[in-house]
């Protein structure tokens, strides 16, 4: 979605000559990208009061939790959450680049998700 409005924004730019809507969002895009790699994203008593409530979920929830982000996993890599093949051929390659790497760094952190989750349960 984020590479389509990206896309979409930077036709209009061109068209109109003005680009100063498409710097600003390239611009958030690139601090929210800065920020995930610097600075710290959960705080202790954030990991804290996950776990606290991790352990105080049942087994049938926990079951459904992991099922619902296998789900959700699924969607991200066919194409039907996220950007498919079909609409991420209409990008150009920097924003297809991106894409990818969103859709991949999506799927790190359900993965990281569930180990977390199946490691406080166990």
């Amino acid at each position: 979605m984020a590479g389509s409005i990206l896309d979409n924004r930077y036709t209009k730019s061109l068209r109109s000559g003005d680009d100063s809507h498409y710097k600003e969002l390239l611009a958030q895009i690139e601090s929210i990208e800065e920020h995930s790699k610097t600075n710290e994203i959960l705080t202790d008593d954030d990991i804290d009061e996950i776990i606290k409530k991790v352990k105080s979920t049942s087994g049938k929830e926990i079951e459904i939790v992991l099922e619902e982000i296998d789900r959700f996993r699924e969607d991200i890599e066919h194409g039907t959450y996220i950007l498919g093949n079909s609409d991420i051929n209409t990008l150009d390659s920097d924003m297809v680049l991106r894409v990818i790497q969103v859709k991949r760094a999506i799927n790190d952190i359900l993965i990281t998700a569930k180990l977390v989750i199946a490691g406080i349960q166990a």
